[in-house]
């Protein structure tokens, strides 16, 4: 990146490299040498990017320094918007906020899994304590960003990077900000209550961004399915789109046509489509043959899967990878709730028949609900039903698949028994998350002696030569029909000690592996590894700069 302002002799080799670093840093050093670096100023004014990462202290302000205040710029603000107004006007052209992880990034421990019994909500917050300090920017201050760089056509913005203000009386201080560029390309604002940045065509018809070819969408814009058909009418080339917390009007239907409802929509280039908490979605009627991540969470009413691949709403998905469904809420928000009926999102007919269409996939989340309906006098338990059909949908798919997440409860003997008939090894799975339950049919506690739970673990392993990563969610004592509280939390304190006896068995040679017992699927656990509209990038700033650049390449 060339320097205008300066004498071509001074362009040295070493004076080109270090622009290289400046454009690739953190935007807090870039900042810096804005500030107090003579030799360099000019270009770090200049550079092309400015990332806000996790390590930056636009998130973490001094203890005297006082709380946000709804409506009100605090500190977060102030820096952003100081670098901004530093930055030499039309040479920013991407901007990216991305806070640290939620807890640290790490995988929530359930209490008693470290030998104590302590209630949900007490055990979220004092988790939550050292995040409290997390700071985030208004709306105004995103729309200033967007405003002051012309030449600014990518937009990156992780959850907890900003905050609404849902009482504001307009839409742009609730959260809502329109981009009318027609060179803007990357339009990502994800996170639960978050701002959202939406291309201008989402409320007036005529002005869009035709060169869109990455866009995600939360609650501040209570999407439609209006919206959704603007969407794919008015950028040809989107390659992404995610969707959190849409309004009521979002069903899945007239997202092509408002005077023929049930006409697929047109999405040749369409690679990923992602939903989460859409409480109306019924559906999803597309014609996608490039379609590879599919992600459908927390939507209660969905359940209609039609994606054309080239051969019919039946046919093979040669390209799909992804396939993510379930529910990944945190276990606070399900208090009183009974563990399976809450994870409603996707009947069995239609999971295991859009599945058995993906033949070479490599993710695939299955949710609680997915159980088959027992035959006419059939005397099957639920547990061998979901064993028996579940084993016989992902039997050709064992030499592909990488992730695995089991959202129905089974006994860790029902998941080596699940796996055992899928295939006898599984070469290329890395990760594996299930539900767990600690109460084996007939109430037996003896299914979950910690010794025998550590001898089905290590016999899952031994299947898995390539296992990296293996979370047991248990959301830990509860009084079921067939146990009481006393013998749930016992049987939860045997399943912590058989995984870490499964661990010590394994030989010192074996390949790295994490075991986690963990409350729910929520964020680390499971949400942000296998990808959902509502999570942040799975690789952090690594990944999105990647996404990113592949957008620049393919414009």
């Amino acid at each position: 990146m060339g320097n205008s302002f300066e004498h071509e002799e001074k362009n040295s080799a070493t004076r080109v490299a270090l622009r290289v670093v400046i454009a690739n840093v953190d935007a807090d050093c870039v900042a810096h040498l804005a500030v107090a670096c003579k030799v360099l100023r000019d270009d770090a004014r200049c550079v092309p990017c400015l990332m806000f990462g996790p390590s930056s202290k636009v998130w973490h302000a001094r203890k005297d320094t006082p709380p946000d205040t709804l409506g009100v710029p605090g500190h977060a603000d102030a820096i952003v918007a100081a670098v901004v107004t530093r930055h030499r006007p039309g040479r920013l052209k991407r901007l990216v906020l991305c806070p640290p992880a939620e807890a640290g990034g790490q995988v929530f421990t359930a209490p008693w899994s470290r030998g104590m019994q302590k209630d949900w909500s007490d055990a979220t917050e004092s988790d939550k304590k050292s995040d409290k300090k997390i700071r985030a920017v208004l709306p105004a201050t995103l729309t200033f960003c967007a405003d002051a760089s012309s030449a600014l056509f990518q937009a990156w913005v992780e959850p907890r990077a900003t905050r609404l203000n849902e009482n504001a009386r307009t839409s742009g201080a609730r959260g809502v900000i329109p981009v009318d560029k027609v060179e803007v390309s990357t339009l990502v604002t994800r996170g639960l209550h978050a701002c959202t940045m939406v291309p201008r065509a989402c409320s007036t018809a005529g002005l869009f961004t035709p060169n869109l070819t990455r866009l995600a969408v939360g609650g501040a814009a209570s999407v439609s399915d209006d919206d959704v058909r603007v969407f794919f009418r008015a950028c040809p080339a989107l390659r992404a789109l995610d969707i959190c917390e849409a309004s009521d009007d979002l069903t899945g239907k007239n997202w092509w046509s408002k005077e023929s409802p049930d006409t697929q929509a047109q999405v040749p280039n369409l690679e990923r489509l992602r939903f989460a908490r859409c409480a109306s979605l019924r559906g999803v009627n597309a014609f996608a043959p490039k379609l590879s991540d599919l992600a459908v969470t927390e939507c209660p009413k969905f359940t209609s899967l039609e994606i054309d691949g080239g051969d019919g709403i039946v046919g093979p998905l040669p390209t799909m990878r992804h396939a993510v469904f379930g529910d990944f809420r945190p276990a606070e928000d399900y208090q009183g709730c009974v563990n399976v009926s809450r994870r409603f999102t996707l009947p069995a007919f239609e999971a295991l028949s859009f599945i058995k269409r993906c033949a070479f996939l490599e993710t695939v989340s299955i949710p609680a609900s997915a159980v088959p309906e027992p035959g006419e006098g059939s005397t099957e338990t639920a547990r061998s039903r979901f064993i028996a059909d579940w084993s016989d949908a992902l039997r050709d798919r064992a030499g592909t698949l990488k992730v695995v997440c089991v959202q129905f409860p089974l006994s860790v003997f029902d998941l080596d028994a699940l796996l055992a008939n899928v295939a006898p090894s599984l070469p290329r799975l890395a990760e594996l998350y299930f539900a767990v339950s600690t109460s084996p049919p007939g109430g037996e506690n003896t299914g979950t002696e910690a010794n025998a739970v550590a001898n089905s673990l290590v016999a899952i392993v031994n299947m898995c030569p390539s296992l990296r990563k293996l979370t047991i969610v248990d959301p830990g004592p509860v009084c079921g029909p067939e146990t009481t509280p006393r013998a749930s939390a016992r049987a939860s304190l045997e399943l912590t000690r058989g995984a870490l006896l499964a661990r010590c068995r394994l030989p010192a040679s074996a390949s790295p592996l994490a075991i986690d017992v963990t409350l729910d699927f929520h964020d680390e656990a499971a949400g942000v590894w296998l990808g959902t509209a509502d999570s942040r990038e799975r690789d952090g700033l690594e990944g999105i700069n990647a996404w990113l650049e592949e957008d620049v390449r393919t414009r």
